[in-house]
């Protein structure tokens, strides 16, 4: 069965289907589009999101699947969805109480709805939310957490090929002598009873994807992490990403193997979301951006 159907009788033949199609499988046939080399369809559903008359069908994926967008009335103003980003912190005092299921599922399908390269749809999730698996976590990270600081303290350069591929971008170079620091920070927290790597959240949430599968994991699992941060925003959730976090795991064969997470997954993300103890009452301040026009 074709993985795409132009139904016959609602076709009219207008050719916006063709246009909209970015693996160029529709053709014009003669008397409505037609189909050549169905297969590298990747589900995209541009074809059927254009039609005006509703005449392309996925048999493998519910119609309920294809809702009608939001009208140019119903859609949100931009200047208060530009406020909404404004106003998103990070946070770093989280109460201990526990977030409602529906808002992490509704959490989970503002990442399902990212773009992915070539509609890969391969993010997947970890969320960890019972106290005693975020305590196990947070005890393992903060392990390797403190033998990281100690390489780093002992020989840069061989803590730097412990980091892996992500220390040698230049954006983390930038970071990396602030790196011991911090870590040692965390570290010492950890020793006095503070937690300064969850800070208390009751929701862990881990982002992970095969890279044998998309050009750009990274920016797959970022994208869609980005949509669920500003999803608990909306949501009254307070949330912070954790590189710390993300660290750790690159560091430690030990506490990779803990996780639940297929080994040849790359975890380029991970949050915590709950309830945040302060209410922050003004947006956050940006530099101005430099902006080329050409």
């Amino acid at each position: 069965m074709d993985k795409v159907m132009v139904d016959p009788e609602r076709c009219t033949m207008c050719g916006l289907c063709i246009q909209a199609c970015p693996q160029d499988i529709l053709v014009e046939g003669s008397k409505i589009a037609r189909t050549i080399e169905p297969d590298r369809c990747y589900y995209c559903g541009h074809c059927k999101a254009v039609c005006p008359e509703n005449a392309l069908h996925f048999p493998a994926v519910a119609e309920k699947d294809f809702e009608p967008v939001l009208g140019a009335a119903e859609r949100p103003n931009p200047d208060r969805l530009l406020l909404q980003f404004r106003s998103r912190r990070t946070t770093r005092h989280f109460r201990l109480d526990a977030v409602e299921r529906e808002k992490l599922e509704k959490i989970i399908q503002a990442g399902r709805y990212a773009p992915t390269a070539h509609n890969n749809q391969g993010v997947q999730y970890l969320i960890v939310q019972s106290s005693q698996a975020l305590a196990k976590l947070k005890g393992q990270a903060i392990k390797a957490l403190a033998d990281l600081v100690n390489e780093f303290e002992k020989s840069t350069e061989t803590a730097r090929e412990k980091q892996g591929s992500s220390y040698k971008q230049p954006a983390f170079a930038r970071y990396a002598p602030a790196f011991p620091s911090g870590m040692k920070k965390k570290v010492e927290a950890a020793q006095r009873g503070q937690d300064l790597l969850f800070y208390n959240a009751p929701v862990l949430m881990i982002g992970h994807t095969d890279p044998s599968k998309t050009f750009f994991p990274a920016w797959d699992v970022s994208l869609a992490a980005m949509q669920m941060l500003l999803m608990a925003e909306a949501l009254e959730l307070g949330t912070c990403l954790n590189g710390a976090l993300v660290r750790a795991i690159e560091y430690s064969a030990e506490l990779r193997s803990a996780l639940p997470i297929p080994p040849e997954h790359e975890i380029p993300v991970c949050f915590m979301v709950g309830y945040p103890v302060l209410n922050f009452l003004r947006t956050v301040y940006r530099q101005p951006v430099q902006v080329a026009w050409v």
